[in-house]
């Protein structure tokens, strides 16, 4: 099933769908590339989503909900599926997160039933934004602490990320 919450947000796209998305799914893996857990058994984060890949995520861990931040209708053969829904909330510019989209998103995932797992192209900026966010409001921890947690090497190749998530979290 589709759900989409938002037109896309942002005029400059980048990191957009490549438009060679078929090939690079034949040569994915059946988990995405940097898969790794938010909150065990509720959130998790991954870089693009392939249509190949759902089932697996389904069977390991139960990943009902795929909440893609990138625009494009790649994940249309699951639009119809009873056993996955697709929750889109294109961001096109990285500058363009707003604390308010990042709220928004996370008002979803807390209303979720099944674990979900949160996407852009390379799990860098959106995601981590999202994910960073989510820990905060969840569970109250800082934003030092949520950067610091699962997302240390992020934080290190991208300083610029840090200071954004710090002026909507202080």
């Amino acid at each position: 099933m589709l759900t989409r919450y938002h037109e896309p947000l942002g005029n400059n796209p980048q990191d957009p769908l490549p438009t060679n998305w078929q090939e690079l799914e034949k040569q994915a893996c059946d988990i995405p590339r940097n898969f790794g857990v938010v909150k065990e058994r509720v959130l998790y984060r991954s870089g693009i989503v392939y249509p190949k890949q759902i089932k697996t995520l389904r069977v390991l861990y139960w990943i009902r909900h795929i909440i893609s931040l990138i625009h494009g209708d790649w994940l249309k053969v699951h639009y119809d599926n009873t056993g996955v829904t697709i929750h889109q909330f294109p961001i096109l510019e990285r500058k363009a997160l707003t604390k308010e989209r990042v709220l928004d998103i996370i008002w979803v995932i807390q209303g979720l039933d099944w674990p979900a797992l949160v996407h852009c192209l390379k799990w860098t900026t959106r995601t981590w934004m999202v994910c960073c966010g989510y820990k905060i409001k969840s569970f109250g921890q800082y934003p030092i602490v949520a950067i610091l947690d699962s997302s240390l090497r992020h934080w290190l190749l991208n300083p610029s990320a840090v200071k954004e998530i710090m002026k909507y979290w202080d």
